[in-house]
């Protein structure tokens, strides 16, 4: 296959076909993607995957409130928001050990990437990776607590510093999202 640089930057190259490592993507012409974040997402996937026999998958947009966007002008958000999700993740499997349940190691693996085209304020598209003897679904969108779900809308708010009732529109996920 003849690779096509990006314009914006000759370092990064095209990818056009409907298969990365024999698996279909979603690529067309018109929205190519790009070789090396593909070969960089297989690696995570292969490493964590060799470490955690099995795994859950979820897919899942964050969006920034349009009353604070110089909190997402550097990428720290993203790690305020990872530093959140590993302490709720963490404080979860400490209540079920101390209420003597069965726990797992659980760490969390991602990847993420910024998107900001017509809107002023960006929003991340990400893939979680957690171990699926923790955590086999997202639980209750709704609940009040406890559901992985919650967690993840809560690790939000914290990194945004806004309450945790305050999330109409900021988390963005479909049940084709989840994989397990």
């Amino acid at each position: 296959m003849h690779l096509k640089y990006i314009p914006e930057n000759h370092n990064l190259n095209y990818w056009l076909l409907s298969e990365y490592q024999g698996l279909n993507v979603q690529c067309t012409t018109d929205q190519p993607l790009v070789k090396q974040y593909l070969e960089k997402l297989w690696s995570v996937l292969m490493h964590y995957t060799q470490h955690t026999p099995r795994v859950m998958a979820v897919r899942i947009d964050l969006h920034c409130p349009f009353d604070k966007p110089s909190v997402v002008h550097s990428n720290r958000i993203m790690q305020d928001f990872k530093d959140a999700l590993d302490a709720r993740i963490a404080a979860y499997l400490n209540r079920r050990k101390v209420q003597s349940k069965r726990t797992y190691p659980c760490k969390v693996m991602w990847i993420w990437a910024r998107e900001q085209k017509t809107s002023g304020v960006p929003h991340f598209h990400l893939l979680l990776l957690f171990n699926q003897d923790v955590f086999h679904s997202l639980g209750e969108y709704h609940a009040q607590s406890g559901s992985l779900m919650k967690m993840i809308q809560g690790a939000w708010n914290s990194a945004l510093k806004i309450p945790a009732d305050l999330h109409t529109g900021l988390y963005m996920y479909q049940e084709c999202g989840l994989f397990a």
